[in-house]
């Protein structure tokens, strides 16, 4: 009967790291950072509980208005994040699948 109540698919809007930094008192890179870290103890989380699905609303048409600056640290971080996600899922040989969706050739 409890497993009834666990979702099949979760969805997440990644918001808030540039407002977490200032309350600290942190560069925006740092909250970035730290958003990104959260991230992934939430994803081990979610794999522990049984989601079987999770989006992420990691950028959005609204952080292109960021300084080119702020704009590169969270593709930097996005990336780095990738990085030490992506080879524990080939390690496990999970079923876990990434896909990524939106207008990916927006140069701006």
């Amino acid at each position: 009967e409890t497993a009834s109540l666990i979702p099949r698919h979760v969805a997440f809007i990644c918001d808030g790291n540039s407002r977490w930094a200032a309350k600290n008192n942190c560069s925006t890179a740092k909250g970035h950072k730290r958003g990104a870290d959260r991230l992934v103890e939430l994803l081990e989380a979610l794999k522990e509980d049984g989601i079987s699905y999770c989006t992420l609303y990691g950028f959005s048409t609204e952080n292109w208005k960021r300084p080119p600056s702020e704009v590169a640290e969270i593709f930097q971080v996005m990336e780095q994040t990738a990085r030490k996600i992506v080879p524990r899922i080939m390690k496990e040989k999970s079923s876990i699948r990434i896909r990524i969706l939106g207008d990916l050739d927006d140069g701006r």
